[in-house]
C-alpha cells in the first residue's frame, strides 16, 4: 500500500459497512501516529506501511466493539510486525555473505551509530525466534504500553501480565546470546550488547 493512501481514499474506494459519516476518520487521527510510532521499534522503516495495513483490516472488518479499538489494532499490527521480522530473518541469511564485503563505516559517530542498529537487530532477530505472544507482550511494554493496555491488547488478566512479562524477558535473555549477529558485528561487545532486561531494551 502507499504510504500517502488516506482513510478518505479508502473509503471512496472501498465499500465499508458499519462506519458512521467521519467515524473512521476519527479513529485514523486519533490512534494512527502511536501505532505507527510503537511499530518502529519492530518493523523499522516498514513501521507506517505495517500500521497503514492493520487500518485498513479495521476498516474493512471492525470489531463488533467500538471501545476495542485500539487492543484490536495493536493485536493485528503487532502479529503482521512479528511475521515480517520472520520474513526478514529468512532473506538475512541469504544476503549476510554479501553485507560482509561491504566497507566498513569510519569515525566514531559512524561507530556509534553502527553498535545501535547492531543491537536493534539481534534484539529483533531474537523476538524473531520468540513464540509470537511472548514477542508481542515485549513489544508493547518496551514501547510503554501499561499492564492494562497490554492485557486488553493479548486478550488476558491484567493480573497475570506480570508473569508473562517474567517468563518473555527470560525467554529472550536465553535467546539472545545465541542469535547471530550481523554483519561486521563486534565480537568484543558480548553481553554488554544485552543491557538490562535481557536485552529488550537494545530495541529503544
Amino acid at each position: 500500500m502507499s504510504s500517502k493512501a488516506t482513510p478518505a481514499a479508502w473509503s471512496a474506494s472501498t465499500a465499508a459497512p458499519g462506519w458512521a459519516p467521519g467515524e473512521f476518520e476519527a479513529l485514523f487521527t486519533a490512534h494512527y501516529p502511536r501505532l505507527a510510532a510503537r511499530l518502529r521499534l519492530l518493523a523499522g522503516e516498514r513501521a507506517e506501511d505495517v500500521a497503514q495495513e492493520a487500518f485498513v483490516r479495521l476498516f474493512r472488518h471492525p470489531p463488533p466493539r467500538r471501545e476495542q479499538i485500539a487492543a484490536w489494532l495493536h493485536r493485528v499490527a503487532g502479529r503482521a510486525a512479528i511475521d515480517l521480522l520472520r520474513r526478514q530473518q529468512r532473506q538475512d541469511k541469504y544476503e549476510r555473505a554479501a553485507a560482509r564485503e561491504a566497507p566498513a563505516a569510519v569515525g566514531p559517530d559512524a561507530e556509534q551509530a553502527a553498535l545501535a542498529a547492531e543491537r536493534r537487530t539481534r534484539a529483533r532477530a531474537c523476538l524473531a525466534r520468540l513464540p509470537r505472544r511472548q514477542a508481542q507482550l515485549l513489544w508493547l511494554r518496551y514501547a510503554g504500553g501499561s499492564y492494562q493496555e497490554i492485557a486488553h491488547s493479548l486478550g488476558v488478566r491484567v493480573n497475570s501480565v506480570g508473569a508473562m512479562l517474567a517468563r518473555a524477558e527470560a525467554a529472550f535473555a536465553r535467546a539472545y546470546p545465541r542469535t547471530p549477529a550481523p554483519p561486521g558485528a563486534s565480537v568484543r561487545q558480548g553481553k554488554s550488547m544485552t543491557g538490562g532486561n535481557g536485552g529488550s531494551n537494545a530495541l529503544l
